[in-house]
């Protein structure tokens, strides 16, 4: 089967941007779920993805993502922000438009794809400080106040 082709705008500073969503995924214990990613970007990340060609529902597309990364239904699935970033590669654009949400799953639901995730784990918010972070991903965590600002 065919990868679908993410959605693509223009940036801020002219060059192509992908739309992304994401979610910060907590379970019944408050820890967090993260993945060490097999391809670039590399670093430990959260549940997302690119919305797809297409897609204009943001809040569609992050539950799609939920269903295709980790086998279940995001819970109580919270907006919290949109934003572009600058600067936020991937394997075509430089760039990424960004929708935020905040998440629970039950742990004992999860079921990881291992196709895009090597390690795996769920993480005190002083576990998570201390991973080498996707770059969006520690820009999210230190923007939220989950993790401090690196010196």
């Amino acid at each position: 089967m065919a990868q679908p082709k993410p959605k693509v705008g223009v940036a801020s500073d002219g060059e192509l941007l992908h739309y992304s969503v994401g979610s910060f995924v907590r379970d019944e214990l408050g820890r967090y779920l993260l993945f060490e990613r097999k391809f670039e970007p590399f670093g430990w990340a959260s549940v997302a993805g690119h919305m797809d060609e297409g897609e204009d529902d943001p809040r569609a597309a992050m539950l799609r993502e939920g269903r295709e990364e980790i086998g279940t239904e995001l819970l109580h699935l919270d907006f919290l922000t949109e934003e572009e970033v600058l600067g936020n590669h991937c394997y075509r654009a430089s760039n990424h438009y960004w929708h935020l949400f905040e998440a629970r799953v039950r742990a004992h639901d999860v079921r990881v794809d291992d196709h895009e995730a090597g390690k795996r784990g769920w993480f005190t918010r002083d576990e998570v400080a201390a991973l080498e972070l996707e770059p969006v991903w520690r820009h999210w965590f230190t923007k939220f106040g989950i993790i401090g600002a690196r010196a």
